[in-house]
């Protein structure tokens, strides 16, 4: 008989019983093996940079010699105390120039003296320079044969 009281069931006893449910670490541990398998085959190695494996020579040069770059005549026009003027230098010159016919002479002698190479001829121009003295200085490097003229920073 009974009396109202509920008896508990065998079920509801077994799940007094159990513990906490866990994580199956197993299905993660093979998704990141796989990802580490997929890396490593996806990835490619390459040599660092700068290494290139060869023979030189152990006797003397075997070709021509390459001869370094000479050295650009610098050409300074900077802005003289006159109005619409300026002066005129050329680095390691030992004369002074006063014009652009002179500037000419100067290139000439400095073209000679490099015979054989193709010195370039930088032209640095200060601001507040007019842009016909620029010309001019141009045109005097090309009548004095150079033929690689080049604007540079002031």
């Amino acid at each position: 008989m009974n009396n109202g009281a509920a008896t508990p069931s065998p079920a509801g006893r077994a799940r007094r019983g159990r513990t906490a449910p866990g994580f199956n670490m197993t299905a993660m541990i093979d998704v990141v093996f796989n990802l580490l398998v997929f890396f490593v085959a996806c990835s490619t190695f390459v040599e660092p940079e700068g290494w290139l494996a060869s023979r030189l020579p152990r006797e003397g040069p075997v070709g021509p010699r390459a001869l370094p770059p000479p050295t650009p005549v610098t050409v300074r026009l900077d802005p003289a105390a006159e109005p619409d003027g300026c002066t005129l230098w050329i680095d390691r010159y030992p004369r002074e120039i006063r014009g652009f016919d002179e500037l000419r002479g100067a290139l000439t002698e400095i073209r000679a003296a490099n015979a054989g190479l193709d010195v370039p001829v930088v032209l640095r121009v200060a601001r507040r320079v007019r842009w016909q003295h620029a010309v001019d200085a141009f045109q005097q490097a090309t009548s004095a044969a150079f033929d690689e003229i080049a604007f540079g920073d002031p």
